[in-house]
């Protein structure tokens, strides 16, 4: 029996528990899995004859994983979970398992040359192995020696036929598995330390009830049992603190994958970048980047927040610097319909019915001295202008990009023209959304565009402060450390 982690050998009688338990919830999960497994692979095997030709080779890569999950299932269905089979369903789980991620290794693998195919492959792999090899019950030894033989053979096989692995967004599928390895473990010593302090809890309290009846003399026995909960309790809170660090860890990465606060704008005096998450990582983003004619300026807000809106908003960068940075795209209308399409095509969502998306504000502001006129365009994002003569505010298309519902030929590119000392503010709706005041009310949009207005004439620097301060006097001005409901994100440009 493969041990967790966290186990030690003095462990036989919690490990025998445990081992009993993944057995029940293997042959539990049996027919739920890979039924839907069959459902789901029956349209992609039909659907590998409209796509590629040949087919033949898709087809035959995804064979093993059906015939695994065919015999699995009616071994399931033929026999009790205690019978002559009772020590092989966590192997044979495992067989099954191992051939449907390989098979989606090796499918991707043939679409290398067709490079939408395998970047929605590479994206397939890595949310497949999260999400199956999460809420497995395999054990972390061999779940991990999957995704590293796997990576390994696939990325081998790439550079071997192919000479390069640093095409398509290879190294970042790569650096992605590691982090999944690094979540997988985390999860899978938690789960083992999560059981061993139940079983423990619930024997102490088994002895507790006992003890309750004993004579007086037998408090101090009582008293130790409390101090040994206390223990657990602090293991408990010092496990939650290990979730932190791995947050803050994440958090430096996502801080890594944003541009720098020196960060050079044409025609920007000087500006600022106030960011809240939510929960340390933050689905609230803003990204600068360059074509030859003009840079453009992007704030996001995915749907979502900790640690899925980092993943949402991550992907969001990835596909602005493929269309900015390598494609040379400027143009706000365009960058927002392509990013729909595509952020629509590695989500999958016409056959998964995900709704995932972000509201987007892209602007352009040109290169060239003599031209004096930037471009908006938004998704579900607004924009707001405070000039000397008064205030311009552009409220952006009705539909965010991502989801059923298309936001082209729903928005529009609007000219605004130069001025000097002119502020442009950029944000999410975090900052209107949030509960407090007196009456726990919202902010509100109103309330917030006449406070950017009052803070405008303001160095930058002051007006990043004076946002910071009036957020936390409004999110506690009823109860301290209120409950604040979205990431925030305000940035604000002065020409």
């Amino acid at each position: 029996m493969l041990l967790p982690f966290t186990a030690s050998k003095d462990d036989g009688h919690l490990l025998s528990l445990y081992y009993q338990e993944r057995i029940r919830k293997c042959y539990t999960a049996i027919p739920f899995f890979f039924i839907s497994y069959l459902v789901v692979i029956s349209y992609y095997v039909l659907d590998d004859f409209r796509v590629f030709e040949p087919s033949t080779a898709f087809t035959l890569n995804r064979i093993p994983s059906i015939i695994f999950s065919l015999i699995l299932i009616v071994l399931r269905f033929t026999n009790p979970r205690e019978g002559i089979l009772k020590n092989y369903w966590i192997p044979m789980y495992t067989v099954t398992m191992v051939s449907i991620i390989y098979s989606l290794y090796a499918v991707t693998f043939l679409t290398y040359e067709q490079s939408d195919y395998f970047l929605s492959g590479l994206y397939i792999i890595s949310g497949c192995q999260l999400i199956f090899l999460l809420y497995s019950i395999m054990s972390i030894t061999i779940i991990l020696g999957i995704i590293g033989l796997g990576t390994v053979a696939f990325v081998s096989a790439i550079f071997y036929e192919y000479g390069t692995i640093t095409a398509y967004n290879v190294p970042n599928f790569i650096a992605i598995n590691i982090g999944i390895i690094m979540v997988l473990v985390v999860k899978y010593n938690n789960t083992f330390k999560h059981f061993k302090n139940y079983v423990l809890l619930k024997e102490e309290k088994s002895k507790s009830d006992s003890l309750f009846q004993l004579t007086l003399e037998q408090n101090q026995k009582l008293q130790s049992q409390k101090e040994f909960i206390n223990h657990q309790k602090e293991i408990l809170s010092n496990h939650n603190n290990d979730m932190q660090e791995s947050l803050h860890y994440a958090q430096r990465i996502q801080n890594a994958m944003l541009p720098l606060p020196f960060y050079n704008i044409e025609k920007v005096k000087e500006y600022f970048n106030y960011s809240a998450p939510k929960h340390i990582v933050s689905g609230d983003f803003h990204w600068f980047g360059k074509s030859e004619n003009a840079q453009v300026i992007v704030v996001g807000d995915c749907t979502g927040h900790g640690v899925p809106g980092a993943l949402m908003s991550m992907l969001g960068v990835s596909i602005l610097n493929r269309l900015v940075t390598q494609e040379n795209v400027d143009d706000p209308l365009y960058i927002i319909e392509k990013m729909h399409i595509r952020l629509n095509t590695l989500l999958q969502q016409n056959s998964t019915h995900n709704n995932d998306g972000m509201a987007l504000s892209v602007i352009r502001i040109p290169l060239y001295h003599d031209e004096n006129v930037i471009t908006f365009c938004g998704a579900k994002s607004p924009v707001l202008f405070v000039k000397k003569e008064g205030v311009e505010f552009h409220r952006g298309g009705r539909y965010y990009i991502g989801g059923n519902i298309s936001p082209i030929n729903k928005c529009q590119n609007i000219s605004i023209k130069i001025e000097p000392g002119m502020m442009m503010y950029l944000y999410s709706d975090g900052f209107r959304d949030q509960f407090g005041g007196v009456q726990d009310k919202k902010y509100t949009a109103h309330q917030f565009r006449t406070f950017l207005r009052e803070i405008s004439n303001e160095p930058t620097a002051i007006q990043k402060q004076l946002l910071a301060s009036e957020f936390m006097k409004w999110k506690d001005a009823k109860t301290e450390n209120n409950v604040q409901v979205d990431d925030v994100l305000v940035a604000g440009f002065r020409f």
